[in-house]
């Protein structure tokens, strides 16, 4: 059970960035219509988020079926 909330709380980041900062960053732009290439990079930076949960699951699952892990749950 320790394991899902660990994983719930790992989307956490990537929801947060695609309901509230992304559409946030989009419309920041100069009066000339480009956006600032500081809020560029965040943007595409922070599209780099969904890996976490994935990595997240990866590291859970993994951990979970080491023989470290089953020998010290003995």
């Amino acid at each position: 059970m320790g394991y899902v909330f660990l994983f719930l709380v790992s989307l956490l980041i990537p929801l947060l960035y695609y309901f509230l900062v992304d559409d946030a960053l989009e419309h920041h732009r100069y009066s000339w219509g480009l956006v600032p290439s500081h809020l560029l990079f965040l943007r595409y930076f922070g599209k780099l988020a969904v890996f976490g949960p994935v990595l997240a699951l990866v590291f859970l699952l993994f951990h979970g079926n080491s023989k470290d892990s089953i020998r010290l749950q003995q």
